[in-house]
């Protein structure tokens, strides 16, 4: 759900069947984020298909798919929470979860949304499953 560097995640690197969607709120970071991504040359973009969208985030239609989802403590736990319930129902309808959170103030969002358990937990990364 964002763009990110997934080095974090133990060596995860999206596949070459899997889309990676940014997410950015701010128009002046998602340019920023275009050009970054206008930059990367073809051979090591993995991903079949890279998107990047400006909107909010808890507007965002969740794609019926396996997510892996990138947080760089984004937000306050006023709109993390709906997002973490929203990634939980997304779970219980069969769909894997993974959260990988960098610099988690808020992962007791995570922790009381319900069906999530930690995977790795070594500060200041944190990645949850669910």
């Amino acid at each position: 759900m964002a763009s990110a560097n997934f080095s974090y995640a133990e060596g995860y690197q999206p596949s070459d069947s899997e889309a990676v969607i940014g997410i950015e709120f701010s128009r002046e970071l998602h340019e920023i984020a275009l050009s970054n991504i206008s930059r990367v040359p073809q051979r090591m973009k993995t991903a079949s298909e890279i998107s990047l969208l400006c909107c909010d985030a808890m507007e965002f239609e969740v794609p019926m798919s396996d997510l892996v989802c990138y947080f760089y403590n984004p937000f306050g736990p006023a709109v993390l929470a709906p997002i973490a319930q929203r990634l939980a129902r997304h779970r219980a309808k069969g769909y894997r979860v993974i959260v990988i959170y960098l610099n988690p103030e808020h992962r007791h969002v995570f922790e009381t949304a319900g069906g999530f358990r930690v995977e790795r937990d070594a500060p200041p990364l944190l990645v949850l499953a669910a």
